[in-house]
């Protein structure tokens, strides 16, 4: 049973909203960059190797990982001052959500006080967990499941050939100021990150930029950077709704971007998720047929 006290949850048709949001102005003519169809000499296979390592360490980790997208079978979005009941195994739990915390309660009794991104197991057996993490201006209630059935039937991620000419050193331009930049989101929602810098590289003879954006207004050491983009396989051979880099904030003027690397958010996979959409200006005019295909189930 869920029962959400002060209003109705925040269940918004994803896809449309994300296709009315991808909506860009029509690009220059493209050219495909292609998938490493051939056998790589071993200069290639060097510079690919740590790429294939990703890839084979992202499959992995995720079939073994008990608390991963996979496992995540409800989610509920609490604005501030709203309540949530809900049954998670035999336990039947209360999320009373302000500005500062989620407040979480079974039979009246506190369990825990929450402000920052936590993941609380549920009962004895080791099945059930809830994971709770704040938003803009929400918090996000999400039930884990270790025996959810997208776990148990994920094929794994259907990658493009891997591909050397798809790594590229970019000289990494960081914004004198952290401008918050308000995005969309595969729920219809928005969520705010800062842009960081921009990477400027060139890839089959274009030159061309991409945003690179952080989770905090203020810099941290060896930050992560999410940089999501759409190239002309967006929509197609690739996810409508884009992709991800996920890579570490540079500590000079070099950044490099490994596109073998680009990964699905993970709306793509699971409902249950609120995934920033790629702003405008990192749209890229060329075809990258390398990381993350359109995943099988889409």
């Amino acid at each position: 049973m869920t029962t959400l006290l002060t209003r109705p949850s925040l269940w918004l048709a994803a896809l449309a909203l994300v296709g009315a949001a991808c909506a860009v102005a029509e690009p220059a003519p493209a050219r495909a960059v292609q998938g490493a169809e051939s056998s790589p000499d071993s200069a290639d296979t060097a510079a690919i190797d740590p790429a294939r390592a990703f890839q084979r360490t992202y499959d992995r980790e995720l079939r073994e990982d008990d608390r991963s997208f996979l496992t995540v079978v409800a989610a509920h979005y609490l604005a501030h001052g709203e309540a949530l009941e809900l049954e998670v195994g035999a336990a039947a739990l209360r999320f009373d959500a302000t500005p500062a915390q989620l407040l979480m309660t079974t039979n009246a009794t506190e369990l825990a006080s929450i402000s920052e991104t936590t993941l609380i197991p549920v009962g004895d057996d080791g099945r059930f967990a809830v994971g709770i993490s704040p938003q803009s201006e929400s918090w996000r209630v999400q039930v884990h499941d270790r025996d959810a059935e997208l776990r148990a039937s994920f094929p794994g991620v259907d990658w493009f050939p891997l591909d050397p000419a798809v790594i590229v050193s970019a000289r990494f331009e960081p914004t004198p100021t952290r401008e918050p930049t308000l995005l969309q989101t595969s729920r219809g929602l928005t969520k705010t990150l800062y842009v960081v810098g921009v990477a400027h590289f060139e890839l089959d003879g274009h030159a061309l930029s991409l945003q690179a954006l952080g989770y905090a207004p203020t810099p941290t050491p060896d930050e992560p950077l999410l940089i999501p983009f759409r190239d002309e396989t967006t929509g197609h051979e690739s996810y409508a709704a884009g992709r991800y880099l996920e890579l570490h904030a540079p500590n000079g003027a070099t950044l490099e971007l490994d596109f073998n690397r680009a990964t699905n958010p993970l709306c793509a996979y699971s409902e249950h998720f609120n995934c920033p959409v790629p702003p405008r200006v990192n749209s890229l005019a060329v075809a990258i047929r390398a990381g993350a295909r359109t995943p099988s189930a889409h």
